[in-house]
């Protein structure tokens, strides 16, 4: 049995690294002004809640409005200033840096838990993310959330798992790719393990769900998607396929892959 010891040992060295990356996070927030796609998340955390559920695919920002409905409570509660709208980034950022830890637990053991952690709280991208006032750093958290719950072989498991997928959902549609990508080395283990019902029923369950749940949104995704073609990157592999145009369906197959 472990000692007591072990176990302060383990959270000394925990909170250390949260230490280390609430510094690195915190310092200097708001000395630099916002810059273009932070202005539009002010803009939008300004709209009525009703706005940001009829996104017009035509103008610049096109993502699902729960990031800008979270950050407008706050700036309600707490002010637009730079400091304060970066600050529910670099909180979350600290949560990943938990989060990993965590999942690094479940995977293997304390040490290579602790060095990922740390690895995560020195990331220079992480850092710059974590001072931007946008939503990657909580597709982050919902990516790692995801991951350990799919570790979670229990029923237990199916609803937050499922609120997890339909939050990500809501948040940017980065979480098609990140799905995908969890599915896919979920089914690696799954398959490893003895194929067994329970762990895939659940999995099951939370996509379909997640999925319904998204439906509402749905029109203006597909409508996002046809905008698409305008966007340099999906021009140039229109090109080097020999494809003057993609359908929504095909575009959300490329956004999977």
């Amino acid at each position: 049995m472990l000692s007591s010891d072990f176990w302060n040992r383990q959270v000394s060295a925990l909170v250390l690294v949260l230490i280390l990356a609430a510094v690195l996070r915190l310092s200097l927030l708001g000395s630099k002004s916002l810059w273009f796609d932070e202005s539009f998340s002010v803009y939008f955390a300004h709209l009525p809640a009703e706005d940001l559920w009829k996104i017009d695919p035509n103008r610049p920002e096109t993502h699902p409005p729960l990031y800008y409905l979270a950050l407008s409570t706050w700036v309600d509660w707490f002010g637009d200033s730079e400091t304060s709208v970066r600050l529910p980034s670099a909180l979350i950022s600290l949560v990943n840096v938990a989060l990993l830890y965590l999942l690094g637990r479940r995977l293997f053991n304390h040490r290579v838990a602790l060095l990922a952690a740390a690895l995560l709280a020195l990331s220079p991208l992480h850092i710059w993310y974590a001072q931007e006032a946008r939503m990657y750093v909580f597709m982050t958290a919902i990516m790692l959330l995801s991951a350990i719950l799919l570790t979670w072989d229990s029923w237990w498991a199916t609803l937050p798992l499922t609120v997890t997928f339909a939050l990500g959902l809501y948040i940017d549609y980065t979480m098609l790719p990140i799905w995908a990508l969890l599915s896919a080395v979920w089914f690696v283990s799954w398959w490893q393990r003895g194929r067994l019902w329970r762990p895939f029923l659940i999995w099951l369950t939370a996509s379909i769900i997640a999925w319904l749940l998204f439906l509402p949104w749905l029109t203006n995704f597909y409508a996002v998607l046809e905008s698409f073609y305008d966007v340099h990157i999906f021009i140039r592999l229109n090109e080097a396929f020999g494809i003057q145009f993609l359908s929504p369906g095909q575009y959300l197959i490329l956004m999977i892959l």
